[in-house]
């Protein structure tokens, strides 16, 4: 078939047709009938608000649900840290039991040591669990600022935000909350760093 018969038939793809054969035509590198399915593509006038405006708008929308995407994913980690060092605490109460029990079963009388040795376990387990926390709490504060930080670059300039607005000041702390619906329900504060 001859390219402009080929042409009079591309122009009347449906836009999804064409994009499945531009598609296909650029995975077989094949230049020429991309250029003829772009060429024949029909052309029209829209309307619409500023593009400027609708640009910022856009990439504001984009930007927020980024953000509570990984807000979200920081208070899912809290979530199962608050979980594991409940069922920690519940297994380290049981164990202490048990060794009681069974040095109890052994000797005839009660062994305090076993205990405390237990205890100093646990205290490490709980040491533990809380740097875990506290380093995902100042995740999703720093997180926070930087979008603050984000939010006014982007609200004050006339050019769209660059990377220097993801800066983080070091004098400065921050502080966010998760959304009511939390089940933490917790007000997340990072530590003041000196300079």
């Amino acid at each position: 078939m001859n390219s402009s018969r080929l042409g009079r038939q591309y122009g009347k793809l449906a836009a999804r047709e064409r994009f499945r054969l531009v598609v296909a035509a650029e995975a077989r590198a094949d230049a020429s009938e991309v250029d003829l399915l772009l060429r024949t593509c029909p052309r029209f006038t829209y309307h619409g608000r500023d593009l400027a405006f609708e640009q910022r708008f856009q990439t504001s929308y984009w930007f927020t649900l980024v953000f509570l995407g990984s807000l979200e994913a920081i208070s899912g980690r809290l979530a199962v840290v608050d979980a594991a060092q409940y069922a920690g605490r519940a297994l380290f109460s049981m164990a202490a039991d048990h060794a009681d029990y069974k040095a109890f079963e052994i000797t005839g009388e009660s062994q305090p040591s076993i205990r405390r040795v237990v205890r100093r376990d646990r205290g490490t387990f709980r040491k533990m669990f809380r740097e875990i926390q506290e380093t995902l709490l100042v995740e999703g504060a720093t997180l926070a600022h930087a979008f603050v930080e984000l939010c006014r670059a982007t609200s004050s300039s006339s050019t769209p935000a660059s990377s220097s607005a993801l800066s983080v000041r070091r004098d400065e702390s921050c502080s966010t909350s998760f959304s009511p619906s939390d089940p933490m329900r917790r007000r997340y504060r990072a530590p003041r760093r000196s300079s």
